[in-house]
């Protein structure tokens, strides 16, 4: 898996990880996607959650402290 295969996404006090992945062979064509929600307890400050790529393993990291849910769906950007 690539980096740009995954996403993370924060709506509410849900963090939603998933993956796609497209793979052609000479004949065939094969998709997957699978994702995962979770939810965040309490006291996450949201807007300082990251996430990060590195040797085949995705991090995310959310800090503690007192912050408000956000309503709207928020991508986290992968570095």
């Amino acid at each position: 898996l690539r980096r740009e295969d995954f996403t993370v996404e924060l709506k509410g006090a849900h963090l939603t990880i998933g993956y796609s992945v497209d793979e052609k062979h000479d004949y065939s064509f094969a998709s997957r996607k699978v994702q995962k929600t979770f939810r965040l307890p309490a006291g996450v400050q949201q807007e300082q959650i990251s996430a990060r790529y590195e040797d085949g393993i995705l991090h995310v990291e959310f800090p503690a402290g007192t912050q408000k849910e956000t309503k709207q769906a928020q991508k986290i950007d992968i570095k």
